[in-house]
């Protein structure tokens, strides 16, 4: 499957850090939703995103859209990356095994370096593709507009 704009997003199962199963599907109907995908929990820059995130979470919650961070860490680990930044009010979900599976799907997958790479998708209730970004931090503020339009 390609990735691009207008197609349908592939579904996923996948554990969080709170050892619950998220399925994209899920929010189908319901909710847009933000995929975020990261390199490994504890690195720098991420770890300024998923503030980033988080500090806009009241927004993105009021425009009827679900924040979901992955990684190719275990739930273990992302879960002490989300205590250590004082908690995460949205799931961060553990592409561990088969290992970057998810990542793989949305063809992030650096195959050099076994991580996911940095991309964000803006996907609609339908469960459209609509947006996204496949490197670097994504401007917020553009993001959380494109959402409100939807």
């Amino acid at each position: 499957m390609t990735i691009e704009l207008g197609n349908l997003a592939p579904d996923f199962i996948l554990k969080s850090n709170q050892n619950e199963e998220v399925s994209l599907s899920s929010y189908r109907g319901q909710k847009s939703v933000i995929l975020a995908f990261f390199p490994a929990a504890f690195t720098g820059g991420w770890a300024h995103e998923l503030t980033t995130f988080r500090s806009q979470f009241k927004g993105f919650e009021e425009a009827d859209t679900q924040v979901l961070g992955i990684s190719v860490d275990s739930r273990q680990s992302l879960n002490q990356f989300g205590s250590s930044l004082g908690g995460m009010p949205f799931p961060l979900l553990a592409d561990f095994f088969p290992h970057g599976e998810v990542a793989q799907m949305y063809e992030t997958l650096n195959d050099e370096s076994g991580t996911a790479r940095r991309a964000t998708f803006l996907i609609d209730k339908q469960g459209i593709i609509r947006w996204s970004k496949l490197s670097g931090q994504p401007d917020i503020g553009e993001l959380l507009a494109m959402v409100k339009e939807l």
